[in-house]
């Protein structure tokens, strides 16, 4: 006898701001058009606060890292961000998160895509 294990797949909502003055309402209100179909228990929130993509490396953002761990762990089907600077500006860093999700099949929802 086979027993499958399903086990459910999230949407991870994820947010940045580079300095401490920076508001993530518009952020919020942006990805809040991509998710306001999925059921709340589906979505996990991923925030980096005050954390400037141009002075620290990825592996210095925890909530970016806590993402990748769970995409590598194939928990993660979608990502949603505001726009992709939020995700890295390191041009490098920025071709290493999208290989992930690539080799994951993850799917990414970027709001300034969607505008176009």
């Amino acid at each position: 006898m086979t027993i499958n294990i399903i086990t459910k797949k999230i949407t991870a909502n994820y947010k940045r701001t580079s300095s401490g003055g920076q508001d993530l309402e518009l952020q919020t209100s942006s990805n809040g058009e991509f998710l306001r179909d999925i059921p709340s228990d589906e979505i996990v929130p991923f925030t980096d606060f005050d954390v400037s993509a141009t002075k620290l490396t990825m592996d210095e953002r925890p909530a970016l890292m806590r993402m990748i761990k769970l995409i590598k762990q194939e928990r993660i089907n979608r990502v949603v961000v505001y726009e992709r600077d939020r995700l890295a500006r390191n041009v490098y860093e920025y071709i290493y998160i999208v290989k992930i999700f690539h080799e994951f099949n993850v799917e990414p929802e970027l709001f300034t895509d969607f505008l176009k």
